[in-house]
């Protein structure tokens, strides 16, 4: 599986460090630069210091996985959220991200009704995403 992971420049060293997790364990990791522009500062003052939008469809094998690689990283900032979207999975990838967010406060979940596909399942994260960055996963 390849995704591409985006990150806003101020964030290269984070965006780094999770690529290099996630290529440790056999997935294929494209970095790109957002571009994104900052919040205002007011804004900033209560995001998170990050938000990790992660479109998923049928991933019950990789969402174990792609959480323990990414857990270690995150917890090292301040602040972090983690947004599931569940794309209309028909595997048991819902409830591991329901188990995950029991877990864990900072993983939130949405589900989509039905499989509206990729960038629907983004926008619906960006869309939910409060962190001063946002690192979007895309599966390819």
């Amino acid at each position: 599986m390849r995704w591409a992971l985006w990150y806003e420049a101020s964030y290269r060293s984070l965006a780094l460090q999770i690529w290099a997790g996630l290529s440790d364990a056999g997935f294929e990791v494209l970095l790109r630069d957002s571009g994104m522009a900052h919040l205002s500062r007011s804004q900033a003052s209560t995001a998170p210091e990050i938000s990790v939008v992660l479109p998923v469809y049928n991933e019950q094998q990789n969402l174990p996985v792609m959480w323990a690689r990414l857990r270690p990283i995150l917890s090292q900032l301040s602040s972090y959220e983690v947004i599931f979207v569940d794309d209309g999975s028909t595997d048991h990838s819902a409830d591991i991200m329901d188990a995950l967010h029991r877990e864990n406060s900072s993983i939130k979940v949405i589900t989509l009704s039905r499989n509206f596909g990729h960038q629907a399942a983004l926008t619906a994260g960006l869309d939910y995403a409060g962190g001063r960055a946002v690192v979007m996963f895309c599966s390819r």
